[in-house]
């Protein structure tokens, strides 16, 4: 008896199931009706995210109401303008949103592309993202722009991770629908932790500079630092650290701080002065009841990234991408 060749009947009835969950799908522009539909989307879409606390749907309405504001000719959120959110439902259950609008890709302010603020869908219903990236894609090809730009960093809502983050690569399924529709890697950045800041202070660098430290009042419950390095009255290096309730608050946010920039002017780089920097800023921070701490690079800068990673008991946070697809 001759054997049947199963694989069109499997094609057919895929595409089939393809075509059934498409008819049962909506797609439906944001109003502010949405809201909690949205923030429960993106608190899903975060759960086990590191950085990513709990928000307050207060604030996240002001993210997201961006949108609506941009798409009355109102300015944008995070620079951007033209800002839209559209929402897929299956069955009347959302599964899915997109975040979008237009904004600048070079210095001078001229040439424009289309920004996904955020993205993120059910894994179980990748239709609905396919869907959503085909809808927000074809808006950028309609305002002629030449490319699509993901989850960079410039865009970001205020919330989500931490400062200068990328696309987390805990956030795969999103990630793989991207690459799939021919996006690449335009950008990424590496954070590192360092819990309960156990860390050995370095040894004083062989050099004369006189130390100050200076605090001040942000977000957070404990105050912001900046150690520097001064010499001939003048500033050599400099190590700013913040509170991590600058990003967002949640339980337990207020014991992290953040290391937002090391600098060391170039001439006296090379004896130890960063490392001694960051040390005594971490040990002020530690002294003021902070109990962890974290410090981020590009992920091309592997300079400093072998600097963070020789401190003792250092770990790796997360890698973080920016992805870029060139539209037809």
């Amino acid at each position: 008896m001759p054997q049947t060749d199963v694989r069109p009947l499997r094609a057919c009835r895929a595409r089939a199931k393809t075509q059934r969950r498409r008819e049962n799908m909506d797609i439906s522009k944001f109003d502010d009706s949405m809201t909690e539909d949205v923030a429960r989307l993106y608190e899903q879409a975060v759960r086990g995210v590191p950085y990513c606390a709990p928000v307050a749907l207060e604030d996240f309405s002001e993210a997201v109401s961006d949108a609506a504001e941009a798409a009355e000719g109102e300015p944008g959120g995070e620079g951007l303008r033209e800002e839209e959110i559209l929402l897929a439902a299956e069955r009347g259950r959302p599964v899915g949103y997109v975040h979008f609008g237009v904004g600048a890709h070079d210095k001078e302010q001229k040439e424009l592309a289309g920004y996904l603020r955020f993205f993120w869908f059910h894994p179980e219903h990748r239709q609905a993202g396919q869907a959503l990236l085909d809808e927000a894609e074809k808006v950028f090809r309609e305002k002629g722009l030449d490319r699509s730009i993901a989850f960079w960093q410039s865009h970001r809502y205020p919330f989500y991770h931490r400062k200068n983050s990328f696309l987390s690569e805990r956030m795969a399924p999103v990630a793989a629908l991207l690459g799939r529709n021919e996006y690449e890697i335009g950008g990424g950045e590496v954070f590192f932790d360092w819990p309960e800041m156990r860390v050995p202070k370095p040894p004083r660098p062989a050099m004369e500079f006189e130390e100050t430290v200076t605090w001040n009042e942000g977000k957070g419950e404990r105050p912001n630092s900046e150690v520097r390095a001064m010499r001939d009255g003048k500033q050599v290096a400099a190590c700013e650290t913040v509170s991590c309730q600058e990003s967002g608050d949640g339980p337990g946010v207020k014991d992290w701080c953040f290391v937002l920039g090391l600098n060391v002017t170039e001439a006296f780089q090379g004896r130890g002065l960063g490392k001694y920097l960051l040390g005594r800023s971490l040990e002020e921070m530690r002294g003021v009841g902070y109990r962890h701490a974290g410090i981020s690079t590009s992920m091309k800068n592997y300079r400093a990234a072998l600097f963070y990673s020789s401190f003792s008991r250092v770990q790796l946070g997360d890698w973080t991408y920016g992805w870029v697809k060139k539209l037809d």
